[in-house]
């Protein structure tokens, strides 16, 4: 065994204890989400009063539209994949402009219209350092944006599971034609000859896609490193009492 391929097995077992190490300390933690949305940071770092609860609508109105425009974009792409499979050419500019623009409009107006009923939503408040501060919305406001999300999101569902059945056919066909493409491919050029040229990069596309994540999760959150430091080195944090109220 050479010195670099003994490196490199060196450097896998390190890399996979701390990985380990780091899925452990996290789960003992009991670390459920990461505070990585930037209007939930604001929100958290800003208290909002009384007088400034409309910016809290604001951010709820984007984050709303957002996602209902995400959750059309998809459908609008599963249309699309249906007409496309469904031609005999397989062609994918079949839409015209005219028609794009109008799903566009349909995408931006859709969420706009189903985040009106935010402004109707009442607050829920609590008492931090002698003030009222806004936190959320009340109960009823957050179950009417869970429905309306979740209405959404299963038409999407339902219309790309039906929509895939009825191209399956057509998906078929089109694995038939790719497969003899490639077997052309591999009759020009030997299987061997191609997994030799892929092989020497392998090893760094997959630490790549292993190790790439939690090196990231480590040195953008806080909370994670945290937890590899001695609490001696962490700073000292103050807790409030605080008594949550709900408007009517």
């Amino acid at each position: 065994m050479s010195d670099l391929v003994l490196l490199a097995e060196v450097l896998e077992c390190t890399c996979m204890l701390l990985y380990v190490v780091l899925i452990i300390r996290i789960g003992l933690s009991r670390i459920c989400g990461l505070l990585s949305v930037v209007s939930f940071m604001v929100g958290l770092l800003v208290a909002l009063t009384p007088p400034m609860a409309w910016i809290l609508k604001v951010l709820w109105v984007i984050n709303l539209v957002g996602a209902i425009g995400s959750i059309l974009g998809k459908l609008i792409i599963v249309i699309h994949r249906y007409s496309v499979l469904r031609s005999s050419s397989l062609a994918e500019n079949k839409w015209s402009r005219s028609l794009v623009y109008r799903l566009v409009g349909v995408q931006f107006l859709v969420p706009c219209t189903s985040s009106i009923s935010v402004h109707f939503y009442n607050f829920k408040y609590e008492q931090k350092e002698g003030k009222d501060v806004v936190v959320s919305f009340s109960n009823v406001g957050l179950v009417t944006s869970k429905y309306i999300t979740t209405t959404a999101y299963v038409i999407y569902v339902v219309a790309s599971v039906v929509l895939s059945i009825l191209t399956s056919r057509s998906l078929a066909r089109l694995s038939t034609m790719v497969g003899e493409a490639v077997w052309g491919i591999t009759s020009f050029m030997q299987f061997t000859d191609a997994a030799n040229a892929i092989w020497p990069f392998y090893p760094y596309v997959n630490g790549l896609a292993t190790y790439t994540a939690p090196v990231i999760l480590v040195i953008c959150s806080s909370k994670v490193r945290g937890l590899f430091l001695p609490k001696t080195w962490r700073l000292p944090s103050t807790v409030y009492t605080t008594q949550s109220t709900e408007t009517a």
